[in-house]
């Protein structure tokens, strides 16, 4: 399935880039990521244009991601800027240079930019509501899985009381009021309220109002309450 563009993707989370290059895989894609000594994140692909070895087994020297092949370097906008087996005057070829992307840090995260770079936006889709002074944790989990179908599985909220019985669905709240969904360019906002089945449903236009001025997630509503959440 085809990434959507024009986007930015937290990828990783700030911590785990250091002055060593580090090898993952993204977006159906293998990038390498590093720091220059002023502590900026820079990101290429994982592949040395020459032939194609893996630069995130390389080192960094001054500035410069050098491949381990061949010991080619490359600066932080990966273009070539010396190649030994041709001696430090040796010509380098025009166009030589390894495939870079845009790249932030923010939040305790690394952000990368897919697609083009003339449409780049510098405004992160980050949760507004996290800025009012909210704590928040990351925990990284491997998923076999393509990530539309990880958001899925997180917004269906109707298998929590089945599967998750003993612990984020215990209770018994197998009513499923909503989902509510605000959707935009920037992406989507989600109200949804699970709780038991004691009382009357409340409409789409009820649910909306419910949902104004406050932060969008899973409400809990105790039993017997049928007004908004």
């Amino acid at each position: 399935m085809r990434v959507p563009e024009n986007h930015w993707y937290p990828l990783l989370e700030s911590r785990e880039v250091k002055r060593k290059p580090l090898g993952l895989e993204r977006l159906g894609r293998r990038f390498v990521f590093w720091r220059s000594d002023d502590g900026r994140v820079h990101a290429h692909s994982d592949r040395c244009p020459h032939l194609g070895a893996a630069l995130s087994a390389g080192r960094i020297d001054k500035d410069h991601i050098v491949c381990p092949f061949h010991g080619f370097r490359f600066d932080r906008e990966g273009h070539c800027t010396h190649i030994p087996s041709l001696g430090r005057d040796g010509k380098i070829p025009s166009g030589l240079a390894v495939e870079s992307f845009i790249v932030q840090e923010a939040y305790g995260f690394v952000w990368l930019w897919w697609g083009s770079r003339e449409k780049v936006t510098t405004t992160l889709p980050w949760f507004t509501g996290l800025e009012d002074g909210w704590r928040y944790h990351t925990v990284t989990v491997n998923w076999p899985v393509h990530y539309t179908r990880a958001i899925e599985n997180q917004l269906d909220v109707a298998h929590l009381p089945f599967v998750h019985r003993t612990t984020i669905g215990a209770g018994g709240r197998s009513l499923v009021e909503g989902p509510y969904v605000e959707a935009s360019e920037k992406g989507i906002r989600v109200w949804v309220t699970n709780r038991r089945d004691d009382g009357p449903v409340r409409s789409l236009s009820e649910l909306a109002a419910a949902a104004a001025g406050t932060d969008p997630g899973l409400k809990r509503v105790p039993r017997r309450q049928t007004g908004p959440a």
